[in-house]
């Protein structure tokens, strides 16, 4: 316990998480931008030929606006939220195939939650200048436990278990 108390008590600079939130968030913009190109390979029932019921170009559309909110941090954990609800929605529904790092957006969306991403570098710092500059430092250990070590937790077991 006091392992843990001393690594939440220390504070550390919030500008790493920031450049974390601005190049992660480039980063899934241009994924969400490619779905958003292909549209018809992910959610036809027969690409270009049969359409699904529903279209999804807007959807992705405001997606793609929630994660340009995010990288400028504009209302950050308002539009964390509404990140983490389309990546459930598209990322963690898509059965078809699945690659490694749809576990690293879905698991990192989540986390991302409840870090405060928005204490420097942001639009929100500046509207709220009563933001702390430092944070704890569990929150750049959570990041990496949930985006590196869950993930080969996860590969682990499924290379246990495949034939």
């Amino acid at each position: 316990m006091k392992w843990y108390s001393n690594l939440y008590d220390k504070k550390t600079s919030a500008t790493g998480l920031a450049i974390f939130r601005i190049v992660f968030f480039i980063n899934f913009f241009f994924e969400v931008l490619f779905i958003f190109k292909n549209r018809q390979l992910f959610f036809d029932i027969i690409p270009f030929l049969e359409p699904f019921e529903l279209d999804f170009t807007i959807p992705l559309i405001i997606w793609l606006i929630v994660i340009l909110g995010i990288v400028i941090g504009f209302y950050t954990q308002f539009l964390l939220i509404i990140n983490y609800f389309f990546v459930l929605v598209f990322i963690s529904s898509l059965s078809s195939f699945e690659y490694h790092m749809d576990y690293v957006y879905s698991g990192i969306s989540f986390v991302l939650m409840f870090i405060p991403l928005a204490n420097n570098l942001s639009i929100d710092r500046v509207i709220n200048i009563n933001k702390e500059k430092n944070v704890s430092q569990f929150y750049y250990l959570l990041i990496i436990f949930v985006g590196i070590g869950m993930l080969y937790f996860d590969s682990v077991l499924h290379k246990l278990s495949s034939q």
